[in-house]
C-alpha cells in the first residue's frame, strides 16, 4: 500500500501491494461513527460495488465484508481527505510513511489519522491524469482551513429551538466591568462603625459572624483558603447589614458584588449571595425580589411549566409560597433555558379563610373611633405574642421593617394576688422566683446538649476591623486598637418589672435570653439560696446541695416534671417554707404548663429546652388591631398568592422514587372529588392533622417519617374570649 501512503505527493499512485511488509494487505476496520467510505476504502477495494447499494455491505476482494458508498463520493471523500493534510514537498524520497487506520470522520469531512508505519521504497509512481486535474481544486479548498478533530455535530434541526443563554445580573463573577469594588461600602462611614455594624447584622441574623454556616462550610471548604474565610465573611456580613438596614428593599446582585473590596473576590460574593437568598436570610417576606423585566414576556412564548402545591394557608404555608415564589422570579432563567417557564405555586386551603391558629376575631362591642387609623378591637382565638423582636426573629423583618404594624410591648411588671385576694409581697415573690429559677437551672443539668459542628472561622482580629489580609501578611503592620463600641460586650437583656429572673419558658411574658442571669445552679443549694436572702433551717450545712440524679435515672424516658418535683422536696428541708411559698411555686409551675401548653410531668427532661441558647431574645409584644394582619400580608405582597379555599385535601398520591421506569405524577384528591396535579408538594399541616390520618398516603410515608409524627407530642391551650 505504498501507492497510499505516499502521502506528500497528494496524488493516488498506482497500487504497488509487494512494498508491504505484512503478508497479507492491510485492512481498515470500519468504525460505528464512519458515515462513508474513506481513501483507504477506495483503494483497497479491487472492483467497484457495481451491485451493492449505497451504505450497504459487501465482501471485496480479499473476502472481507465491507459497507460502500457510491464511487463518486468515494473518490471525492479520498481525494478531499489526503490533499487536506498534505505538505507543499512533492519530492518522492525513501522514509517511513505515516498512515491512519481510523475511519473516524471529522466535522469537515476529513478523516482522522493515527499512526502506523509502512515501509515506502521506491513505489512513487506517477499520478494518473485524473487525480492529478483534481489534485489543485481540493489543495486550494482545503489547505487554508484548519484541521478540526473529534466526532462531527450531531444533528440537532429536529431537537426543539433553545432560548440562547445570555449573560445574567446574577453572576456575580461576570460583573468586573459594571460594578465597582467597594460600591456599597459607605466612603464616609468611619471603617469601625461600619464593622460595628456588620457584626450586628450578622448576629441579628442568628448567624456567627467570625465563622462559616454549616451550609456554607459544606460549600467553601475544599475551595478556599484560610485567608478567603476571612473575606468571605466580610462579604457575606456586609451583605446582611444591607438587608438588616433596609428590608424593604432587596438586596441586589450589584449591590452584593459591591461588597467585596476587589473585584477578583466576586466569586466570594455570588457564593455569598446565593446562599443568603437561598436560605431565606435576606429578601424574604412582603418584599419585590429582583428579577428580569425581560423574563416575563420571553416565558409568554413558552408552555410547559410545573407546578409546586402547598397544602394549608397558615403562616407556615403563606411563608413557604411566599419564599418559593420570590426564588422562582429571581432564578427564572434557569428554567427558561430548559424551555419551560418559572414554576407556579399553588396555595390550598380546607378553611374560608387564612391564617390557621392565627385568627382575630373583631369585637362586636367596639366603639366608633376609638383607635387611631380605623384599627380594630381583636381578640385573638388563636396565637397572639410575637416572641421577642431581636436576635434573628424573621418577624422583626416583616412586622416592623416592611409592614411596620403597630405593635404594643408587653412587660412582666405584674402583681401577683394570692388566694386571700390581696396582693403577694414584692420581696416574697421575688424569692420564689429566684428559687424557682435555681431549680430549673440545675434541672438543666440534665438536658441534651446540642452538638456544634466545627466549621472554618475567620480572623476574628480582622473581621471585627472589616479588614481582608494583605497578600503578606499583617507581620510589618500594625493593627488600629478596637474602640470600645466593638470590644463592649453584648447588652444585657433588659430587667423589667419583678419577673426579671425567670428562666426560658416559664414566662411567657417575659422576652428572656439564655438561660438564667447570674445562674446560681453550679452554686451548692444551701449557698445559693442563703444568697437569694431565704433562711436556712438550723443544723443545715452551707455546703448542703441537692442530689437530684436518682430521680433522673429512674425512668428510662425521665421527665422534667420528676426532678422538679424532687428539687422543690429537698429545698422544702432546706428553707423554711410556707404554704404561700408553696403556692407561688405551683404558680410557676401553672405558668410553665401555660408556656408549652402540656404538663409539666409530659416535658422531657433532657429535650424539653433544646431551643435554649437560640431563643428571640427582646420584650415580647402583640400586633394592634389584630395579628391576622400578618398572613393577610403574606398572601397580598407584593403580589397576590394564588390561594384556593374550600380544600380540603383527601389523599395524595405520589412518587416514592423506588422505580425509575414508572415516572408517576403526583396527585392530589380532595374530598369534594377534585383532583389537582402537581410537581412538588409541600405538606404545611399541623402535627395533629398529621397524628389524625385524615390524609391518606399513597404509598405510605416512609417509616423514619411516620415514626416522628407518631412520637412527636403537642399540647392544648384553651382560651376563652368574650366578644
Amino acid at each position: 500500500m505504498a501507492a497510499v501512503g505516499d502521502i506528500t505527493s497528494g496524488v493516488a499512485p498506482a497500487l504497488d501491494t509487494e512494498a508491504i511488509d505484512t503478508p497479507k494487505p492491510f485492512r481498515i476496520d470500519e468504525d460505528e461513527s464512519s458515515l462513508s467510505s474513506t481513501s483507504s476504502d477506495l483503494f483497497d477495494r479491487n472492483k467497484p460495488p457495481s451491485k451493492s447499494q449505497n451504505g450497504a455491505w459487501d465482501v471485496d476482494a480479499n473476502g472481507d465484508w465491507r459497507r460502500y458508498s457510491s464511487l463518486e463520493s468515494a473518490t471525492s471523500t479520498a481525494i478531499s481527505s489526503m490533499c487536506s493534510s498534505t505538505a507543499a514537498d512533492d519530492s518522492q524520497k525513501e522514509h517511513n510513511i505515516v498512515l491512519s487506520p481510523s475511519r473516524k470522520r471529522m466535522s469537515d469531512g476529513t478523516v482522522k489519522q493515527t499512526t502506523i508505519r509502512l515501509n515506502s521504497k521506491a513505489s512513487s509512481a506517477a499520478a494518473t491524469p485524473q487525480s492529478v486535474a483534481n489534485t489543485p481544486e481540493h489543495v486550494s479548498s482545503h489547505s487554508a482551513q484548519p484541521k478540526r478533530r473529534g466526532r462531527p455535530p450531531k444533528d440537532k434541526s429536529a431537537l426543539p429551538t433553545l432560548i440562547p443563554r445570555v449573560r445574567r445580573a446574577s453572576m456575580i463573577s461576570k460583573l468586573q466591568d459594571v460594578v465597582k469594588p467597594r460600591s456599597s461600602i459607605p466612603y464616609t462611614l468611619p471603617a469601625t462603625v461600619f464593622a460595628s455594624q456588620c457584626i450586628e447584622a450578622a448576629r441579628a441574623s442568628r448567624l456567627d459572624p467570625y465563622a462559616l454556616h454549616v451550609g456554607e462550610n459544606s460549600i467553601l471548604m475544599d475551595m478556599i483558603t484560610s485567608a478567603e474565610v476571612t473575606v468571605y465573611l466580610n462579604i457575606r456580613n456586609a451583605i446582611l447589614r444591607l438587608w438588616v438596614r433596609n428590608p424593604r428593599c432587596s438586596v441586589t446582585v450589584e449591590e452584593a458584588a459591591g461588597c467585596a473590596k476587589e473585584a477578583r473576590y466576586f466569586g466570594l460574593a455570588e457564593v455569598a449571595y446565593k446562599w443568603l437568598t437561598r436560605s431565606g436570610y435576606i429578601n424574604f417576606g412582603c418584599v419585590d425580589v429582583p428579577h428580569d423585566p425581560s423574563i416575563a414576556s420571553r416565558a409568554k412564548k413558552l408552555g410547559k411549566q410545573k407546578t409546586v402545591v402547598v397544602i394549608g394557608a397558615g403562616v407556615s404555608g403563606l411563608t413557604t409560597a411566599r419564599q418559593l415564589e420570590g426564588l422562582f422570579a429571581q432564578y427564572a432563567e434557569h428554567w427558561l433555558e430548559k424551555g419551560e417557564r418559572p414554576p407556579r405555586v399553588l396555595v390550598l386551603e380546607g378553611r374560608k379563610r387564612i391564617g390557621g391558629r392565627v385568627y382575630s376575631k373583631p369585637l362586636r362591642s367596639q366603639l366608633k373611633d376609638s383607635l387611631p387609623n380605623d384599627l380594630r378591637n381583636t381578640a385573638e382565638m388563636g396565637a397572639m405574642i410575637v416572641t421577642g423582636f431581636d436576635h434573628g426573629n424573621p418577624l422583626d423583618t416583616i412586622i416592623r421593617g416592611q409592614l411596620g404594624l403597630h405593635y404594643h410591648l408587653m412587660t412582666d411588671a405584674l402583681t401577683i394576688y394570692d388566694t386571700n385576694g390581696k396582693a403577694v409581697k414584692e420581696r416574697r415573690d421575688m424569692l420564689n422566683t429566684d428559687l424557682y429559677t435555681d431549680i430549673t437551672d440545675r434541672a438543666g443539668d440534665f438536658r441534651a446538649v446540642a452538638h456544634r459542628p466545627q466549621t472554618l472561622k475567620g480572623d476574628e482580629e480582622l473581621i471585627s476591623r472589616c479588614r481582608d489580609p494583605l497578600p503578606k501578611g499583617f507581620d510589618a503592620f500594625q493593627l488600629e486598637p478596637l474602640p470600645s463600641l466593638i470590644e463592649a460586650k453584648r447588652k444585657a437583656v433588659m430587667k423589667r418589672g419583678r419577673r426579671r429572673n425567670a428562666p426560658p419558658g416559664t414566662e411567657k411574658l417575659t422576652g428572656r435570653h439564655q438561660v438564667v442571669e447570674n445562674s446560681s445552679g453550679t452554686v451548692r443549694a444551701a449557698k445559693a439560696a442563703h444568697e437569694m436572702g431565704w433562711k436556712v433551717r438550723d443544723g443545715v450545712s452551707k455546703n448542703h446541695t441537692l442530689s437530684l440524679r436518682s430521680a433522673a435515672e429512674a425512668s428510662k424516658y425521665p421527665t422534667l416534671g420528676a426532678v422538679m418535683d424532687e428539687a422543690i422536696s429537698q429545698y422544702q428541708g432546706l428553707l423554711e417554707m410556707t404554704a404561700q411559698d408553696m403556692r407561688l411555686l405551683n404558680w410557676h409551675h401553672a405558668n410553665l404548663e401555660y408556656a408549652n401548653a402540656a404538663p409539666v410531668p409530659w416535658l422531657s427532661l433532657s429535650g424539653h429546652d433544646q431551643d435554649t441558647g437560640n431563643e428571640f431574645e427582646g420584650a415580647h409584644s402583640e400586633v394592634v388591631g389584630g395579628y391576622t394582619q400578618v398572613p393577610r400580608a403574606l398572601m397580598n405582597l407584593p403580589t397576590k398568592l394564588d390561594v384556593r379555599f374550600d380544600r380540603v385535601v383527601d389523599s395524595i398520591h405520589y412518587d416514592h422514587g423506588e422505580d425509575e421506569d414508572d415516572e408517576l405524577v403526583t396527585k392530589i384528591v380532595c374530598t369534594d372529588g377534585e383532583v389537582i396535579e402537581a410537581d412538588e408538594v409541600v405538606l404545611t399541616t399541623p402535627l395533629g392533622v398529621l397524628k389524625s390520618d385524615v390524609i391518606d398516603f399513597d404509598p405510605p410515608l416512609p417509616n423514619w417519617k411516620q415514626g416522628a409524627i407518631d412520637r412527636m407530642g403537642f399540647g392544648l391551650l384553651n382560651k376563652v374570649c368574650d366578644t
